[in-house]
This record gives structure tokens, sequence and C-alpha cells, in this order.
């Protein structure tokens, strides 16, 4: 919580402005207690979303995202096969070769 107090709970309210928490920790994540954190918040939060998104699993990949804020949803799970899905319709990069040019 420091450190989103102290980095990035600092800002201008905007009704435009939605944060994504990129969660870089092994084991369980309390998504349940940052969303009452910041419900519960005063100042009230200045996004009008926030969500915590982060990998979950190696063996298969997985991944999580869940709303935290205003309301607490938890989305599905995501393994490798269905977030290539979500992005076939998207250039591909990567760094020994690109489907785009220079």
């Amino acid at each position: 919580m420091k450190f989103l107090e102290k980095k990035k709970l600092k800002v201008a309210p905007d009704d435009d402005l939605r944060l994504v928490i990129h969660v870089e920790q092994e084991g369980r994540f309390n998504y349940a207690f940052l969303s009452a954190y910041l419900n519960h918040r005063q100042p009230p939060c200045p996004y009008s979303q926030v969500f915590a998104f982060g990998q979950n699993g190696d063996n298969p990949r997985k991944w999580f995202c869940v709303q935290v804020y205003p309301d607490l949803a938890i989305l599905s799970e995501l393994d490798e096969e269905s977030a290539k899905a979500l992005v076939l319709d998207r250039e591909q990069y990567n760094k020994a070769t690109s489907t785009k040019e220079a």
C-alpha cells in the first residue's frame, strides 16, 4: 500500500483514468484487501477503474486479471492458448523476427 500511496494514488481524479497493477510476486495476491482498501480510502481513489494483472502459473503458463476498483470482479483465468487467441488480430512482435517491417 505504501508504494501505491506514494507513487500511484497522488494524481488528480479523472473519469478516464485507469490503473493496471502488474503483480510480479510469487504466491497469493490478496486482491480482496486491495479492493476494500481502495473503496474505503479517503480521499477517494482518483482512478475510474483499477485492475490487478499477473502470471500465476508457470507449467502451464496462466494469468489472472481482477478488477479491484470500483467493484471487485474476478475475470476468467487465461492460459497461453486463450491469451494468444485474444491478440491474433494484432501485429505480432518478438526479438528474433517481426511481422512488421521497420
